[in-house]
């Protein structure tokens, strides 16, 4: 089967054929239809040094696809062959062809989304529902400032504060929550922005994780600075994250609340070219890689 992963060099991906996995007791199968690229991609060591297991055992790249179940190990009962399904690839390894996963960290996808579609789901849904509902009580009446550049996460989370959360999502100063994954770029502005009592998510430092601080502007607005370590969510909380968010997010997509949107759709061969945009951030909406 064919198979994306880096090349020697960090910015360069190629295809590689391997041979076809099989499915451990507690796993499925899936023939991957997409996979959906995130800033962890971006990060080729994420996974390396920490003993994690990498289930598809063929690749770094890709922690979410979406394809249909082509076999079952034998102590699988929720899903059978001929399942559509989206997953959550704990150590990478969805941009392939075939992919094994656990059968906890799939899900059928929901009515009215395609396969391809059903890639943009998992990580977006499950960063949602960890920073605004997992580690934030903001509701009705808040104001939220998304920073990002309009990629997979960002859209789903706008809709959700709107339309679960009751928020009123802005990009000017005085808002209740930020939620960024910048880092040092914007850590300082994200102060100047919070109103009194207001709290700031971090989920990632793209641009840095180093700043120099005056605390008292902490202490005199009384802000929440709050990190979450995105190694904790994909290693040990994921898959009950990632069923809760579903409950949460699926039905508002199945009644047309919650948009799915694609930003552009790669094959393999053009993995590079992909990975590229992704770290330029140079396509607004999620970028998939499509195995066909």
């Amino acid at each position: 089967m064919k198979v994306v992963n880096f090349d020697r060099r960090p910015d360069t991906l190629l295809v590689k054929e391997v041979r076809k996995p099989k499915c451990e007791e507690f796993e499925i199968l899936i023939q991957v239809s997409a996979a959906g690229l995130n800033f962890y991609d971006t990060f080729p060591d994420l996974n390396r040094g920490l003993g994690m297991l990498q289930y598809t055992r063929f690749s770094d790249v890709g922690y979410e696809c979406a394809g249909k179940v082509v076999a079952v190990g034998r102590f699988v009962r929720y899903f059978k062959v001929g399942d559509q399904v989206c997953a959550i690839l704990q150590g990478g390894g969805g941009c392939a062809e075939f992919a094994t996963v656990s059968h906890r960290n799939a899900l059928k996808i929901p009515p009215r989304v395609t396969l391809n579609q059903a890639a943009a789901l998992p990580v977006a849904s499950c960063l949602t529902f960890y920073a605004l509902s997992m580690l934030t009580n903001i509701g009705p009446g808040k104001t939220i400032l998304i920073h990002g550049d309009a990629g997979g996460v960002d859209v789903i989370a706008i809709q959700y504060a709107k339309h679960v959360l009751r928020c009123e999502v802005i990009a000017v100063a005085g808002v209740d929550i930020i939620l960024d994954a910048s880092g040092r770029a914007d850590f300082r502005k994200n102060l100047d922005c919070l109103a009194k009592g207001g709290s700031l998510v971090v989920l990632g430092s793209n641009c840095g994780s180093w700043v120099d601080i005056d605390l008292s502007v902490l202490m005199d607005k009384d802000i929440n600075v709050i990190g979450g370590d995105l190694r904790n969510i994909f290693y040990s909380k994921i898959r009950s994250i990632f069923h809760d968010a579903a409950a949460k997010i699926w039905p508002l997509i199945q009644a047309g609340h919650i948009k799915l949107i694609i930003g552009k759709e790669f094959s393999f061969s053009e993995a590079t070219e992909a990975y590229r945009a992704l770290a330029g951030h140079n396509i607004a909406g999620k970028i998939l890689l499509v195995s066909q």
